[in-house]
């Protein structure tokens, strides 16, 4: 779990901000985390992660209080309950279904024994050197759920498919070489400081759905047809990314796509109200002489470039600079605005 702790106050430098754990009985023992220094002047929300210690009880109730050394605060009055209700699924055996958990969901790496039931959107998921020695695949047979998912080998080029939904509370994170051929998954959380990691996997047919209110940022490109942003904040951290058909958001203005610098590729846009900010490149792509695909609902982006095809824009939209390429079109639907303040280039045939 990662959990935030608010500080309030002037720090020095090299300030450590320590976290203590109690026991299962909510009494603090004295078994400390140390999660490091603390930058000069922090103040605010620190994300702390937590791990699931073995000797942890399941289902107890768990109190967690924050000190710092520069000035000495000890938060001993506002400990925080967690609810230990993580457990750790290590998948063995080679190929199988996801909800065969007696065959390969094992309590422990390479283990013999295992859950008596498939995860749960509070259990975290590993697969990892034993878990496909000769290769394989997981196979997504039934909708299921994890909080994080981490593959941490993929030298035997073991593969994620299936047709069903993997609902994700957490972190989601591949190693080099995983094959992702798996269709829906949809991150569901309130928790902040989640990461995606594909680690170069593309799979273009896939589809990506946010909701919950939470904080997601990229660790790699992000490859995939359909992208619906329901709920929360995406920071791409300067990644490019890549959306083959729709990207989608619900008209939340607090709902903020941050695209940094990276290059952003679509083939229909409807933002809804939901703030994009970032220095991105917009490239749209639509095929010339097919179908009309939306851009627009308000938005505010700085370069846009529309490669082909022809689109139908709606809301109030302003552009830095719009460039359309040889044999793209645009319509402005009645009663909406275009306003470009720098540079309009319109290139013909």
């Amino acid at each position: 779990e990662t959990v935030p702790v608010t500080l309030t106050g002037s720090f020095g430098g090299s300030n450590i901000l320590t976290i203590q754990i109690s026991n299962s009985a909510g009494v603090f023992d004295g078994s400390t985390t140390n999660v490091g220094a603390v930058v000069t002047n922090a103040n605010g929300e620190q994300f702390v992660e937590i791990h699931v210690d073995p000797g942890m009880v399941f289902s107890s109730l768990y109190l967690l209080r924050a000190s710092t050394s520069s000035p000495v605060i000890n938060t001993l009055g506002v400990a925080i309950n967690i609810n230990c209700t993580t457990r750790d699924y290590f998948w063995v055996g080679g190929s199988g279904n996801w909800s065969d958990f007696g065959s390969h969901w094992a309590t422990t790496s390479g283990g013999g024994t295992f859950h008596t039931e498939a995860p749960n959107s509070n259990d975290d998921v590993y697969f990892d050197s034993n878990s496909f020695p000769s290769g394989g695949s997981v196979n997504i047979d039934q909708e299921s759920f994890c909080n994080d998912m981490t593959w941490t080998d993929g030298s035997t080029s073991p593969s994620l498919g299936g047709n069903y939904r993997l609902n994700v509370r957490g972190k989601y994170v591949l190693a080099p070489g995983v094959q992702r051929n798996h269709y829906e998954t949809r991150f569901n959380s309130d928790k902040m400081n989640l990461f995606i990691d594909l680690a170069g996997s593309s799979y273009e047919s896939s589809y990506f759905n946010f909701s919950g209110g939470g904080e997601w940022s990229l660790q790699s490109e992000l490859n995939l047809n359909y992208l619906y942003f329901l709920g929360g904040q995406m920071n791409t951290n300067g990644f490019n990314l890549k959306v083959n058909q729709l990207l989608y958001g619900d008209g939340n203005a607090a709902n903020v796509l941050n695209t940094g610098s990276g290059d952003v590729t679509v083939r229909s846009l409807s933002s809804n109200g939901m703030l994009i900010t970032g220095t991105s490149q917009w490239y749209l792509n639509a095929p010339t002489g097919g179908s009309s695909y939306e851009l627009g609902r308000d938005l505010n982006l700085t370069n846009v470039v529309i490669e082909g095809g022809h689109y139908n824009l709606f809301g109030d939209n302003t552009f830095t600079n719009l460039v359309l390429e040889a044999g793209s079109t645009i319509t402005i639907e009645d009663g909406f605005s275009l306003t470009v303040n720098n540079d309009l280039t319109a290139v013909g045939s």
